[in-house]
């Protein structure tokens, strides 16, 4: 059974990403979900170190990097040093709080589509259950 669970969670995840990303380019956005993600982190929890990011967004460094060189580019964000001289932080500018609110909106969109299927009660148990799964894998949102 568990081997059925894990493939299932593999393919909500890969089919939410994709959505994603088509829904943002037939939009008009040139954003993939790991953008969307680190604007969203930066959003909830403010200013954050590049690793912070990282551990929030259970990805790599390089991944990450890159993903915040092209945000930094767009002016969507901005790095600035630490307290420590090695490492970097990254806030999120007014142009970037402007832009991520027009990605929100696709994305809320795009959920809300996905989900139809389920009531508001189900829907609600599935985001329990879903941060049950994370917390019991460690990670904390």
């Amino acid at each position: 059974m568990k081997d059925i669970i894990l493939f299932y969670n593999y393919l909500l995840t890969r089919h939410t990403g994709e959505r994603l990303s088509q829904a943002f380019i037939e939009k008009g956005y040139d954003y993939r979900p790991e953008h969307f993600l680190i604007l969203l982190l930066l959003d909830l929890r403010g200013p954050m170190s590049q690793q912070a990011i990282c551990t929030g967004a259970i990805k790599g460094k390089s991944t990450i990097s890159r993903a915040i060189d092209f945000l930094e580019k767009r002016g969507v964000v901005k790095r600035f040093p630490g307290e420590d001289a090695r490492e970097k932080h990254v806030k999120i500018t007014d142009k970037g709080k402007a832009e991520f609110e027009e990605l929100k909106t696709v994305a809320m969109s795009l959920e809300a589509r996905m989900l139809s299927p389920l009531s508001p009660a189900q829907q609600n148990e599935f985001l329990k259950l879903l941060k049950i799964c994370i917390s019991g894998s460690g990670k904390k949102f």
